[in-house]
């Protein structure tokens, strides 16, 4: 959620799936957004890739169907 101002998750939280890890951004087109905050929390906790979207404006959804198809996932 790009309108937090704190992070949910602590550092290095993702290490404990042992598994890669996709950061998701939301509501980035609040006024009060912060993408790049939010994006700062995720690769703190260990998000190597992430993805920023809005439902209002639907942006990002492409790339968020790109990352949950990538063959990585398709072993898990």
């Amino acid at each position: 959620d790009a309108t937090g101002t704190t992070s949910p998750f602590s550092p290095g939280f993702a290490a404990m799936f042992n598994k890669r890890v996709i950061g998701i951004v939301t509501k980035i087109d609040k006024e009060s957004s912060c993408p790049k905050r939010a994006e700062e929390f995720l690769r703190r906790a260990g998000a190597k890739e992430i993805v920023k979207t809005s439902a209002v404006e639907k942006t990002g959804l492409d790339g968020l169907e790109l990352a949950f198809s990538r063959e990585e996932l398709n072993d898990v």
